[in-house]
């Protein structure tokens, strides 16, 4: 018996090393971006793009991932409450993409602004999207947060959306 026990805890130690090293997930690091009137942080593991939307003031992609985000701003001094542009963008979207829906979307503050941030699902091209959206009040209109991911990695970003989103700030 105590033959049998010795190698049963050296295989259990081998193990949780194993684990400790190989599966801990390493700290995403960020970089502050700024852009005119605001700044985001984003992870160091996306990378600076022209190709995806050129009327973003910031787009980043991570290619092997297919994770990007894109930033607008848009003018507005109709004064239309921030929840409104949300709804009427998202049903927009929704529309062309296939099989689209909101999947939830809440009232927030992100800095001193009101916000509105919700969540989308569809597909494209017959892969399944997810898509994270912020619309953000300013003094002149809103801006606008599109992060998008397959939606098999979303759990594997969902902290890493939050934070960008949060990191927000106009200057």
């Amino acid at each position: 018996m105590k033959k049998i026990i010795l190698p049963f805890f050296i295989l259990i130690l081998v193990s949780l090393l194993s684990f400790i090293i190989f599966c801990h997930p390493q700290a995403v690091t960020f970089k502050t971006v700024a852009e005119g009137h605001f700044s985001i942080s984003l992870p160091s593991y996306l990378t600076k793009a022209d190709s995806l939307d050129p009327t973003a003031l910031v787009q980043y992609k991570n290619e092997k991932d297919k994770l990007f985000v894109l930033v607008y701003q848009e003018r507005d001094t109709s004064n239309v409450p921030i929840e409104m542009i949300f709804k009427k963008f998202s049903d927009d979207f929704i529309l062309k993409i296939e099989h689209g829906n909101v999947v939830k979307y809440y009232l927030t503050k992100i800095g001193l602004q009101n916000a509105v941030v919700g969540n989308i699902r569809g597909s494209v091209n017959e892969t399944a999207v997810y898509y994270r959206v912020a619309f953000i009040r300013s003094a002149s209109g809103y801006y606008k947060i599109i992060i998008g991911v397959e939606s098999d990695m979303e759990s594997s970003y969902d902290e890493d959306m939050d934070t960008m989103i949060r990191s927000f700030k106009s200057i």
